[in-house]
């Protein structure tokens, strides 16, 4: 018990908030987990994926926006992701790696301003609203690509949260013909149910704040605290033990949406006591099929997410 008292004293400052130092040596810890496995997906696989490459260059850009030490690479992994993000036609090959995944676009898009602006990365990035208008549906949802549809939510949910993030990456990009694209999907998303996972909270919230929907940001915000666990946490399924996934895509909401301070702080709080050695958080998988057991993909994913939440927690 003593132990463990004084290990809390550590991480919490006097007034039961996770000290910016220990946020930060958080961080400080999962940077070489995050550029190794990074670097290994990028030159084994050579694509860019949902869960890997666009959260692995943001969260390490959120990282160095704070002060934290990156590699000096980072701009060139960012400009290796844009050029893989070019359209290549569909092959036996590609069409089980992410293909046609427009998730990813987004997590390219989003942290965009965390690099420094050129005329080529400029250029790649404009590309973007165009790869995701034309593939949007009649009823104006997106359909899930690559490996998403086989998560452990219904296929109805995923395809409603691809939706949310692909509307949210064309507001980021103010033209008249994304603005018609966003309509399109909105009316489509005010026809459907409350989701079963966080994610589905997550994406609704950062687009309702992106559209100043007051209202449905307030809606969100409560839905999303009311869920959160007696450890700070939330799970990747509503009720599901907490993870770092989850976790770190609702603390960045939070910070997104001038959420609920006491929430943010005891979403900290886990995800600095719940690290694991190496850096990482070990998270189980989003899949059907892997959905019991902690994946190296969703701890991948995880982790870099967890290290984004907390790095939009700290102090500029």
């Amino acid at each position: 018990m003593t132990l463990t008292i004084v290990l809390m004293a550590s991480i919490l400052n006097d007034s039961g908030e996770v000290a910016d130092s220990e946020v930060r040596a958080a961080i400080e810890r999962s940077i070489p987990y995050i550029e190794d496995r990074g670097v290994w997906w990028m030159e084994k696989k050579k694509c860019v994926s949902c869960h890997r490459i666009g959260t692995m260059v943001w969260s390490l850009a959120a990282a160095r926006s704070r002060g934290i030490k990156v590699s000096d690479k980072l701009d060139e992994w960012f400009d290796w992701s844009l050029e893989k993000s070019k359209p290549k036609p569909p092959t036996e090959e590609n069409k089980d790696k992410g293909f046609g995944n427009k998730d990813g676009l987004v997590q390219l898009m989003l942290p965009r301003k965390l690099f420094k602006t050129t005329d080529a990365r400029t250029k790649s990035l404009n590309t973007f609203p165009t790869l995701i208008t034309q593939d949007q549906q009649a009823d104006g949802s997106w359909n899930p690509g690559g490996q998403l549809p086989s998560q452990k939510r219904s296929k109805v949910e995923t395809t409603e949260v691809t939706t949310m993030w692909l509307a949210l990456g064309l507001a980021e990009f103010d033209s008249e013909g994304n603005q018609k694209a966003i309509d399109q999907a909105l009316e489509r998303l005010s026809k459907i149910k409350r989701g079963k996972s966080t994610e589905w909270f997550v994406a609704g919230l950062l687009l309702a704040s992106q559209l100043n929907d007051d209202a449905e940001v307030k809606t969100l915000l409560a839905e999303l605290t009311s869920q959160q666990q007696a450890d700070g946490g939330w799970g990747w399924i509503i009720g599901e033990p907490s993870d770092a996934l989850a976790t770190g895509m609702v603390l960045y909401a939070l910070q997104q949406s001038d959420g609920s301070k006491a929430a943010s702080s005891k979403a900290a709080r886990f995800l600095v006591k719940t690290q694991s050695d190496n850096g990482s958080w070990a998270v189980r998988g989003t899949k059907k099929n892997k959905q019991k057991k902690v994946a190296e993909s969703a701890t991948y994913w995880g982790t870099t997410w967890a290290v984004i939440g907390l790095a939009e927690s700290l102090a500029n």
